[in-house]
């Protein structure tokens, strides 16, 4: 009998930044509402204090992790990255026979050619996929003039959209303007979009603050507007040092 969900996903848990986190909140969600849920992911180098003591395979709060180790170069050039890309994504592809013990594969965008593994995955084991769209390609490496529209990357790229969008059986998408890029710019029914926010569901805390820093800045100014993201190439606006 085949099990719930499997996740594929490049960075999980015990990965401390929001594209290890969410998938893994995620998972434990999934979890507790009663599914069967397993992960293949990568192993952890870059985004953890310690990887020596990380397993291959453990199970967390019921949930079990199959993690494999592939080639990572330095992310901070663009060779590093396709290298990383397509290293990890071979490393999936050589697992692709777990994928026929699921009902459902939960894939992310990223790497960008990941999705490849889970269309042939559906097309030998019947597999639904849920696609978890954090970005769009080939539309975000031509407006960071990362590659041209025309180049081979971006030809590639679409056609993997085109495949992609028309055998997913769902996709999430973090915003409302994505969504709408997406029902505009991709062969897609608008029931198969849905709009998750990045925790949605997290509860409100309020604590005292307790940095002199902020204080002040609470003194100075009537309305704070906070941005805990990355800073990433693509992002429209300027940081100021203060």
């Amino acid at each position: 009998m085949k099990k719930d969900v499997l996740f594929m996903c490049q960075f999980f848990y015990p990965e401390y930044i929001s594209s290890a986190l969410l998938p893994f909140q995620t998972a434990e969600a999934l979890k507790d509402s009663g599914l069967s849920v397993d992960v293949l992911c990568g192993f952890p180098k870059e985004y953890i204090k310690d990887n020596s003591k990380v397993p291959l395979h453990e199970t967390i709060d019921g949930i079990n992790i199959y993690r494999k180790k592939y080639l990572q170069l330095s992310r901070s050039n663009f060779v590093g990255r396709i290298v990383n890309y397509f290293s990890f994504t071979f490393m999936m592809l050589m697992n692709i026979l777990k994928c026929k013990q699921y009902k459902v594969i939960i894939v992310y965008s990223n790497p960008p050619i990941l999705p490849l593994v889970t269309l042939l995955a559906r097309k030998l084991f019947k597999c639904k996929i849920i696609f978890v769209t954090y970005d769009l390609y080939p539309e975000i490496a031509v407006n960071m003039n990362a590659v041209s529209d025309k180049s081979f990357i971006s030809k590639v790229m679409t056609k993997i959209n085109k495949n992609l969008f028309r055998q997913v059986s769902h996709v999430v998408s973090l915003s409302e303007d994505m969504k709408n890029y997406i029902l505009n710019n991709r062969d897609i029914d608008a029931k198969k979009v849905s709009v998750i926010h990045n925790w949605a569901t997290e509860e409100l805390h309020f604590s005292e603050v307790q940095s002199i820093d902020f204080k002040n800045l609470r003194k100075k100014y009537k309305l704070i507007v906070s941005y805990f993201g990355n800073m990433g190439t693509c992002l429209l606006y300027t940081s100021r040092c203060v």
